[in-house]
């Protein structure tokens, strides 16, 4: 056991100890300090002693810096003013005043500092945003920010520091008080976020000025153009019918380039815009210029004529004001057409991807689309919309080589050709491409893409008949466009008149009058049944992708055989990713050569076109190529032609089922769930009750399983429902007409509009306990019922004998009764008033501090202490800094039921083409489904297994115990799973029968399937299926819930790693092949460790000390395995060099450690019992070298040199190999479940 501090610790030893945390750092920088030592920075210089009031006694006046400290922060100071001095933080204001005038003697109490400070600042307009202001209005007080100010700390504080410090600091400063998890509070100063976003402003303002530094030569180019179109219009303004001579203006490149940089740093005027008939003559003017002369004075001048002079706002020489222009530039002589530059040319290499590793390729538009379609791409895709002429040759090449970024269409540039071709026709160095792209686009037209298919990806077994003919679906049509913001889904039936529509962000329902679309489908269960492993290998797919690659782009555009292997092997590791990863355009280029692909030969006279660098030219075009090759043609084609999505067996792993085959899964799924807990939703009374509600409708997704397949319902989304008698909109170009024309009924979305009751029933949960029972939601509930009791049993005997029982309830939240439901939440929701408050929580994530908003449900006639206000806040981040902005929102009890009601009762879910009212359960996907998950089974154990239980008690200890000693129990449930413990065999096996028989009043009954139990039932047994006990090679059993391992004999609790099974450790990480892949990595090994740091598995109270290090060596062993995963996934950390690896492996053990470390500290603070640490920092060191050897040897071939590293570093710490806790925890045997796992 450690203590928390030392008591000896000065402010500056603190500083040297303990850093402040990251989320202040970056807000403030260093002015971010303890509260202790911006105290020493505020105090005035010491007097000398003579002139000093205090007459030699020695007061803060004169004391030095180090004896000033001593005088604050003392030994004998309580724990709770040394943590105020020391994990407070405070920020002094740039405008504060210096102190001058100094008095350490206090003239008032610590409350009237305050209350007057706040009456001074209200008065002042400018400070009125302080916190301590906030929410103190007239008297009225909401907040409890006096309190939090005025305690026994801050009142030693005030004695130490005297009156003028005090008032210095709640007027100048922001503080921020501290509280568990490194979380604080602020209490003064300007709310934090504000500060954050001037910072931001700031930041953005410099990046656009680098920015404008860095495209200098761009600007350069632009104005030198600018300044020949403002100087040939001052010539038409004073001469008319004169030719234009801007000779004199302009010799040379250098010259333009001269006088425009005078020009730029010149002082510029107010532009006056002319009268309109001035500029109806300059037009006409203009007009009657000969443009001989001016294509001739161009040419002679030696400027560049440019496609931002002939298509640019700045000069509207466009074929408006000069219709002859283009055609007579196109009829100069190919020696002076070889002086001016192709406007192509030059916006090209005006516009920039960037660096090709920051540019990702968007593979999420292929994912979850439904969409049965008749074509090779969708729709609207540009392949399909044009025609192989030359108008659609030029819109194709806009669209290949007129992207800038990541974007999409939106970012093509207008200036790189028009309908037609630049003027300088077969001279253009990109005219070459043109019957390339006619091929491309008529290839796409005639291609036998379902042959294709078959021969690829063949299902024989699940064809459908009669649903294709002639290669072409029938009765499927489309809507919008699905690489768009429109998601579409449509399901038609011959004479319907309903369409539906999807959106990745919002959903929309077109709904007629009529009833036609009131069938339901008849697909049998035996249709369901083994179907979700009906999916295409990815192999397959890689091959239908290049099929299709190789029967519509023109060799040119793919390069040689050398660049066919790379391109394939690309779009393989595009189609093997896992669902989060990314892929960006660095990846795309992997492997291929620009000098193995013909198109870019074709392109030699580049030197006329001022392209400094040929090479770095043809690169670039060869990158925008390869970008819409994949983001533009592959991940459309996969988009079009599979059903993409994860499972629940596979992890992160992606699965693709061929569209007819999802369309089977879908209709089966779907008509399952029509039959058990929806029925159709009235057409009759659609408008009406639409009109009425408050909740919108949420999309249902199905994700395969191990059995079948599981509902996911989208509740975060909105959704918009179009109600019309007669017309159906069927394209997205007429979306906005139909809006116009129907009625629209917008929605946001679900869990949006039930924020406010969540956050009230977290309020409930919080004060009124008992109303949830015996509910746990995560480690540390488990932690605080758990280790006091495992601790009372182990101290009452010296053998002690627990026997324990687990159980799963089957569909739990599908079988909620709702009627039940709604009246047990009646009686907890008895408040007339509900009050809430608007909290920002302001916390750091990896790359910046990002600010969340929460409500927060208050009691405005109790003040709160700051543990009870934060607690009602979720957690985010270990460093987070809470800002109350004392917004009150106050809701009636009727509203609050009202919104529970149609939440629970009237949750419409949409499920193909129709609405579904959910009449039995509770929808899953909410906010508030643990919750009322939670309270519904609270009220089962209230009302049928407390009552039980004590009743069987008694009855047991009349008979075989002495009345004094009954046998102990304690009960435990995570949302439906439910963990009995107990002192009485008897009891456990009674409790067993009980719930195998299931409550029909709560429509509650047990997984047959999921019992488990630590003790042996005789012929009993029998009635059970199962019993989910799990042997190691050691011999030990262990009972599994929820996670977690209790070892049947000593109860024990180590993690449970079972979940591993069946799968690759590979499909459980997300590698990223972005910039700086070894932070990364470092960052990795580190998120590994996090989750099995808790105290629960280190506590001495609950595990031994062989337990204790045996799960910090399989933690170690999980981490092991997939840092080789992820170098192998990742091809840069391949060849990473050995002294590195070695340096992030000691980082991430250390890192564990004092994790470790922290959660015990944490869990002093806020739990009544005292945890116990044993562990060692040497020995966790041991054991995290040790199972990186034993998991690295077995792939010793790539590691010889880490190895070799690791082994020597592990001789350092030899004297620790002969403790048997040590030994003990690297036997194999003991970690026999582990390696059952594969990686």
């Amino acid at each position: 056991m450690y203590v928390l501090l030392p008591v000896c610790w000065t402010p500056f030893e603190m500083e040297k100890k303990r850093q402040v945390p990251e989320v202040f750092r970056r807000a403030y920088g260093d002015r971010a300090r303890p509260l202790g030592d911006v105290i020493l920075a505020l105090l005035p210089s010491p007097l000398l002693l003579s002139t000093c009031p205090c007459d030699g006694t020695r007061c803060l006046r004169c004391m030095g810096p180090a004896d000033r400290s001593s005088a604050i922060l003392r030994p004998d100071d309580p724990v709770e003013y040394r943590r105020l001095l020391t994990r407070a933080c405070a920020v002094v204001s740039d405008q504060a005043p210096p102190l001058f005038a100094f008095d350490p003697t206090p003239h008032h109490d610590q409350r009237y500092i305050i209350q007057s400070v706040i009456t001074e600042m209200l008065g002042d307009s400018s400070k009125s945003s302080n916190m301590i202001c906030t929410g103190n209005k007239k008297g009225y007080q909401t907040s409890n920010v006096i309190d939090d100010l005025s305690d026994s700390a801050w009142s030693l504080l005030l004695e130490r520091i005297g009156h003028n410090v005090m008032v210095h600091l709640l007027k100048y400063s922001s503080i921020f008080l501290f509280l568990p998890s490194n979380n604080h509070f602020q209490v003064t100063g300007d709310p934090m976020y504000k500060s954050l976003s001037s910072i931001s402003n700031c930041t953005a303002e410099r990046l656009w000025k680098r920015s404008r530094s860095q495209n200098q030569q761009s600007l350069l180019t632009t104005g030198r153009l600018k300044k020949i179109i403002l100087e040939s219009r001052e010539k038409l303004n004073s001469t008319i019918g004169v030719e234009m001579d801007i000779s004199s203006s302009s010799r040379g490149t250098k010259n333009c380039n001269d006088s425009v940089s005078c020009e730029t740093n010149a002082q510029s005027k107010k532009r006056l815009r002319p009268f309109s008939w001035q500029r109806c003559r300059k037009r006409r003017n203009t007009n009657s210029l000969t443009c001989d002369n001016v294509a001739q004075k161009l040419v002679k001048g030696g400027c560049v004529l440019s496609g931002v002079v002939l298509n640019s706002s700045l000069g509207r020489l466009n074929e408006r004001t000069y219709p002859d222009l283009l055609d007579k530039v196109a009829t100069l002589p190919s020696f002076e057409k070889k002086s001016l530059s192709c406007h192509c040319c030059l916006t090209l290499q005006q516009t920039s991807h960037g660096r090709a590793s920051r540019v990702e390729i968007g593979k999420q538009w292929m994912f979850y689309n439904p969409l049965l379609t008749s074509s090779l791409f969708p729709k609207d895709h540009i392949l399909n919309r044009l025609k192989p002429d030359d108008k659609g040759a030029a819109s194709l090449m806009r669209d290949i080589f007129g992207i800038q970024g990541g974007g999409r269409s939106h970012g093509v540039q207008a200036s790189i050709h028009s309908d037609r071709f630049c003027p300088f026709g077969p001279d253009c160095e990109l005219y070459s491409l043109v019957p390339l792209l006619k091929s491309l686009i008529r290839k796409v037209h005639h291609c036998p893409y379902l042959k294709i298919l078959n021969k690829h990806c063949r299902f024989p077994t699940l064809r459908f008949c009669g649903e294709r003919n002639n290669g072409k679906m029938s009765e499927e049509r489309e809507i919008g466009p699905s690489l768009s913001l429109f998601r579409v889904i449509t399901l038609q039936k011959k004479n319907s008149h309903l369409k539906s529509l999807s959106n990745n962000s919002k959903s929309y329902v077109h709904f007629s009058n009529s009833e036609a679309f009131l069938e339901k489908s008849s697909i049998g269960d035996n249709q369901f049944e083994g179907l979700n492993g009906a999916y295409c290998q990815k192999q397959q797919v890689v091959s239908f992708i290049w099929a299709i690659c190789r029967s519509i782009f023109p060799l040119d555009f793919i390069g040689t055989p050398t660049n066919w292997r790379a391109l394939r092997r690309n779009i393989s590791r595009l189609v093997h990713l896992r669902r989060f990863e990314k892929f960006n355009l660095s990846q795309c280029l992997s492997g291929l050569k620009t000098s193995q692909v013909p198109f870019l030969s074709k392109i030699t006279c580049l030197s006329s076109c001022q392209v400094k660098n040929v090479q770095v030219f043809k690169r670039m075009l060869f990158e925008r190529w390869i970008f819409w090759f994949f983001s533009h043609a592959v991940v459309p084609i996969v988009a079009t032609h599979f059903y993409v999505t994860e499972s629940e067996m596979g992890r992160h792993n992606i699965f693709y089922y061929e569209k007819q085959v999802w369309k089977k899964i879908n209709d089966a799924a779907t008509a399952h769930l029509r039959r058990t807990a929806y029925h159709l939703f009235h057409p009759h009374d659609l408008g009406s009750n639409l009109r009425k509600r408050t909740l919108g409708f949420s999309k249902v997704r199905f994700i395969p399983k191990e059995r079948g397949f599981r509902p996911l319902m989208n509740l975060r989304a909105p959704s918009t429902v179009l109600l019309s008698g007669q017309k159906v909109c069927l394209k997205t170009k007429y979306v906005k007409d139909t809006l116009r024309d129907c009625e629209v009924i917008n929605f946001r979305s679900v869990n949006s509009n039930i924020c406010d009751l969540h956050a009230i029933l977290k309020r409930i949960k919080v004060e009124n306990s008992d109303n949830l029972g015996s509910s746990v939601f995560d480690y540390n509930d488990i932690y605080e019922r758990l280790c006091p009791f495992i601790s009372r049993v182990r101290r009452s005997t010296m053998t002690p004998r627990l026997f324990i029982v687990g159980c799963d309830v089957s569909k739990a939240f599908d079988t909620i009764d709702q009627d039940m439901l709604m009246d047990l939440m009646k009686g907890i929701l008895q408040k007339d008033e509900y009050h809430l408050h608007k909290v920002a929580a302001v916390h750091c994530t990896k790359d910046a501090v990002r600010v969340h908003y929460d409500q927060v449900a208050v009691d405005v006639g109790n003040n709160e202490n700051m543990m009870q206000y934060t607690s009602l806040v979720p957690a985010r981040s270990s460093h987070s800094v809470h800002v109350n902005q004392f917004r009150v929102k106050q809701i009636k009890n009727q509203r609050v039921l009202h919104l529970l009601l149609e939440h629970v009762k009237g949750n419409l879910v949409l499920l193909g083409p129709s609405l579904y009212l959910q009449h039995v359960g509770i929808p899953q996907g909410s906010v508030l489904s643990s919750l009322l998950c939670s309270f519904y089974f609270a009220s089962l154990e209230k009302e049928k297994i407390f009552p039980w239980l004590d009743k069987v008690r008694f009855e047991k200890s009349g008979l075989q115990y002495d009345s004094t000693a009954l046998p102990e129990y304690m009960l435990l449930r995570l949302i439906d799973d439910f963990l009995f413990i107990s002192t009485s065999k008897d009891l456990a096996m009674d409790f067993l029968y009980r719930m195998q028989r299931g409550f029909r009043k709560y429509n509650c009954q047990m997984n047959k399937g999921k019992f488990s139990m630590n003790f042996d039932m005789g012929d009993k047994c029998a009635a059970f299926q199962t019993n989910r006990i799990y042997k190691g090679e050691d011999g030990v059993l262990f009972l599994p819930w929820s996670g977690l391992l209790i070892n049947c004999c000593t109860f024990e609790v180590q993690a449970d790693y079972t979940r591993y099974w069946g799968i690759h450790m590979s499909s459980t990480i997300t590698a990223s092949n972005l910039a700086q892949p070894r932070l990364y990595l470092k960052r990795k090994l580190c998120d590994y460790v996090r989750p099995k740091c808790h105290p629960l598995f280190y506590d001495s109270n609950i595990n031994g000390s062989r337990t204790v290090r045996l799960n910090a060596y399989q933690a170690f062993l999980i981490c092991s395995m997939k840092f080789h995963c992820y170098l192998f996934a990742v091809p840069n950390l391949k060849g990473l060099c050995p002294k590195y690896s070695l340096r992030i492996i000691k980082g991430s053990i250390s890192y564990m450690y004092k994790l470790i470390r922290h959660q015990m500290d944490s869990a002093r603070l806020r739990y009544k019992f005292c945890p116990i640490l044993k562990l060692k920092k040497k020995e966790t060191v041991w054991l995290g070298l040790s199972a990186y050897i034993q998991i690295l040897r077995k792939k010793q071939s790539r590691y010889v040199e880490l190895l070799r590293l690791l082994k020597a570093e592990l001789q350092i710490y030899r004297e620790l190999e002969n403790i048997q806790e040590l030994q003990y925890a690297v036997d194999d045997c003991h970690s026999s479940l582990l390696w059952k796992i594969k990686f």
